[in-house]
């Protein structure tokens, strides 16, 4: 028969389980007022026209680029040209598709990529707000993606006013 306190540390350990990711958190405010979330114990490093945050361990990255437009298709053109910049070698596995986000409007995509010599995989947004639009790009090594992807795209989804 199942008793009462069993019950309750069941749900006490459930709560752990699910909400664990939200205990230690941060939110940091870009420039023209966007907000990001990221665990604690990931390391930011942040100036007023981008901001990157890194997991304990460096396997992943998530990088928050603000660019000066508030037009979608000036966006994506910019966005490409980053990339460019970021990667030698990049594959595009999911084309730009439009995305709401916390009621911002924008576009996702994701792929594959070589960063220092590193085969990664990464997801992109791009989001405008106040005549401007931040570019979010997450990223980890090959072998890493599976374990940090939860936590990137949650890092992502956090974009809100």
């Amino acid at each position: 028969m199942i008793k009462i306190r069993d019950i309750v540390i069941i749900l006490l350990i459930l709560t752990a389980v699910f909400f664990a990711p939200f205990a230690c958190a941060k939110t940091e405010s870009l420039s023209f007022g966007l907000k990001i979330w990221y665990p604690d114990e990931w390391q930011c490093q942040s100036e007023p026209t981008r901001m990157i945050v890194r997991s304990p361990d460096g396997a992943a990255i998530a990088m928050f680029y603000v660019l000066e437009t508030g037009d979608i298709m000036k966006a994506q053109d910019m966005m490409g040209q980053e990339l460019s910049r970021i990667f030698t070698t990049i594959n595009v596995l999911t084309q730009p598709t439009p995305s709401s986000i916390n009621k911002l409007e924008g576009i996702i995509l994701d792929g594959t990529g070589i960063i220092d010599k590193v085969f990664v995989f990464w997801v992109g947004r791009l989001v405008v707000y106040k005549g401007k639009a931040l570019m979010v790009l997450g990223c980890a090594e090959s072998t890493q993606f599976s374990a940090s992807s939860d936590t990137i795209r949650k890092i992502i989804e956090s974009i809100k006013r």
